[in-house]
């Protein structure tokens, strides 16, 4: 049975599909995820320049309920100048929160501390705005372009009064 990879859909209908249209089996669709934690743990290491594992730093085993925690660390190691540890809990973060464009800028914006291509970086922030990831939320209709601002109404100066400014009251108390 081949897997193929469809684009989220609004409907709810799911992301892995087998041959025959039915959802992927769980054993499937898990190996598929391990795998491709495998490419990301390569790619942050050709980026960083040394070697990085995803599992490691997530203590075990990535778990998707824990984006909190993992943002947390990477604003520790960033607050400690540790840009790389704190590139890789991004990516942990935006695995946990796949929908949250943050997690992906601030990824891009650590791994480009440590040191990574500028390239590297256009290309997430491209990513971010090609995927728009920043989702309506459900139950919304997503957003057909820039929202119309409202109309400022034009306001008019008021004319300042003749004669010298008026001393502001003083704070001393008044004598007896």
């Amino acid at each position: 049975m081949a897997v193929s990879v469809a684009p989220p859909s609004p409907t709810g209908a799911p992301l892995w599909r087998g041959s025959d249209g039915a959802g992927a089996p769980v054993e499937r669709v898990t190996a598929a995820a391990a795998h491709l934690v495998d490419l990301l743990d390569a790619h942050l290491a050709a980026a960083l320049g040394r070697e990085v594992s995803l599992r490691e730093a997530a203590g075990g085993s990535i778990n998707l309920g824990e984006s909190v925690r993992y943002a947390r660390r990477a604003e520790e190691a960033e607050h400690a100048g540790q840009w790389a540890d704190a590139a890789v809990q991004w990516h942990l973060a935006a695995l946990a929160a796949p929908d949250d464009s943050t997690m992906v800028l601030r990824a891009a914006t650590a791994l480009r501390w440590a040191g990574a291509s500028p390239r590297l970086f256009d290309r997430y922030t491209r990513l971010v705005r090609d995927q728009d990831l920043l989702m309506p939320p459900p139950g919304t209709r997503p957003h057909a372009g820039p929202p119309t601002p409202a109309p400022v109404p034009a306001v008019q100066p008021e004319p300042l009064p003749a004669g010298p400014p008026a001393r502001p009251p003083s704070r001393r108390p008044p004598r007896r």
